[in-house]
């Protein structure tokens, strides 16, 4: 009698951190749509359990799951909720029909009935695409350019102890106080943003 699941899966080469973390505004869109409880699971590098816990909710996966223990166990058991549409590089048709059908399909179709479904869509990069999807259900909160996706990121996360011991080292030695001070990541010599040898 237990809901259905949808899981957030990092089975092989998911990115960096904004990519597989960027994602948790499409993650709980999915979940809501689906009506289904989401959950986090990754294998690579290391659970992600080592680096953040769950905090207001628990997102966190039962490490004797049946069908989770080993990376080729979950490739082969559990079903890929966008199976058969181009998830990992997601195109114009990708957004206007395969994610509604994708959605259809574990609604009313043939995964319906089945209980646990797992998902990466790399959605980062069509911001807008939920954005629009968002707009359409009457939310006016465009998350990205608004605070809720720290709010989000927060419910969602707190550091490890280590983590979080490191994290006063720097706000003591910064002297700067948590959630007052602003910061910028500059992806200086990007390997995607020339061409070779530029």
């Amino acid at each position: 009698d237990a809901p259905n699941v949808i899981v957030r899966t990092c089975l092989g080469l998911c990115g960096g951190l904004n990519d597989r973390l960027g994602q948790l505004p499409w993650d709980l869109y999915l979940a809501n749509q689906t009506r289904r409880v989401l959950f986090l699971r990754w294998y690579r590098p290391k659970p992600i359990e080592d680096f953040l816990l769950p905090n207001a909710f628990n997102w966190s996966m039962p490490p004797d799951l049946p069908g989770f223990s080993r990376l080729q166990e979950v490739k082969h058991t559990i079903t890929e909720f966008f199976e058969g549409f181009d998830d990992a590089r997601p195109t114009d048709d990708f957004w206007k029909s395969q994610l509604d059908q994708a959605i259809y399909r574990a609604n009313h179709g043939e995964f319906k009935d089945v209980k646990i479904l797992r998902h990466r869509i790399l959605g980062h990069l069509n911001e807008h695409e939920l954005e629009a999807r968002l707009k359409a259900l009457g939310e006016n909160d465009m998350l990205h350019s608004t605070p809720s996706f720290g709010k989000i990121f927060w419910l969602f996360f707190r550091p490890v102890p280590a983590i979080e011991m490191e994290l006063e080292d720097v706000y003591d030695s910064l002297d700067l106080a948590p959630g007052k001070y602003s910061a910028v990541h500059c992806r200086v010599r990007h390997p995607k943003a020339f061409e070779k040898h530029i």
